[in-house]
């Protein structure tokens, strides 16, 4: 009769109980904590590939952009939320959607097409001189103390 200890033969005899290779493998299974995928939740498999990241692990086709789903193995993505993001998306979300600026002569909302002079947004056909409605190209100014837009030209007439 023949004791196995820990699935091996003794050089010699052991105090120790005798135990199965089969029954030692399973309370170390059983023992071990299993590793799950942070997405889908399987245990990984002997030799499959596990991806570390966040303080978390995934199959590497489970790591994806938590808002578009790009793949991301391999490529460059930060964290929000404690979930992968790529970077595309991460940059949509901290451009701040702005609501189009007042045009400074009609005070209507300017549209995507619009002129910025002197620290304002205006229509193209808004942006005329204040005193003799010309459009106003190269040749404008802009006066602090009256608030108008003019040709220096007019500036001079005032």
């Amino acid at each position: 009769d023949h004791n196995l200890v820990f699935g091996r033969a003794p050089a010699r005899t052991s105090s120790v109980p005798a135990r199965s290779s089969t029954s030692n493998s399973k309370e170390m299974a059983a023992a071990a904590p299993k590793k799950a995928c942070s997405v889908c939740h399987h245990v990984f498999g002997p030799g499959v590939p596990i991806v570390k990241a966040l303080d978390q692990m995934f199959h590497k086709e489970c790591l994806k952009c938590k808002d578009c789903g790009t793949a991301l193995f391999g490529q460059a993505f930060v964290e929000e939320d404690n979930k992968p993001q790529c970077v595309a998306c991460s940059e949509k979300k901290q451009e701040p959607v702005q609501a189009p600026p007042d045009c400074k002569t009609c005070k209507r909302k300017v549209g995507q097409t619009f002129v910025k002079a002197y620290g304002f947004a205006f229509h193209p056909m808004c942006l005329v001189c204040s005193v003799c409605k010309k459009p106003l190209r190269n040749d404008g100014f802009y006066d602090d103390a009256t608030d108008k837009i003019l040709h220096l030209d007019c500036l001079v007439k005032l």
